[in-house]
């Protein structure tokens, strides 16, 4: 990883660096105030590939599909 990818989401608490949202919530928990860390290496589906922890990858197909407009 050269500098910080685009969507990347650092955690200044546990120092990790995660490849997007989903994945900085993955580690998350709800106790204290402001929520905690957890331990990244036991959150189900989270696997650290480049310096960078990422969810699940999505399934072949999915990407890019809009959602069907709406008609009246």
């Amino acid at each position: 990883m050269s500098g910080r990818e685009p969507g990347a989401c650092y955690c200044s608490g546990c120092r990790n660096t995660f490849a997007d949202v989903p994945a900085f919530d993955a580690h998350r928990g709800t106790r204290g105030a402001h929520g905690e860390c957890r331990d990244v290496g036991g959150v189900p589906g989270l696997e650290l590939r480049d310096g960078m922890w990422h969810g699940p990858e999505m399934p072949e197909g999915l990407g890019g599909q809009r959602r069907a407009e709406v008609t009246r």
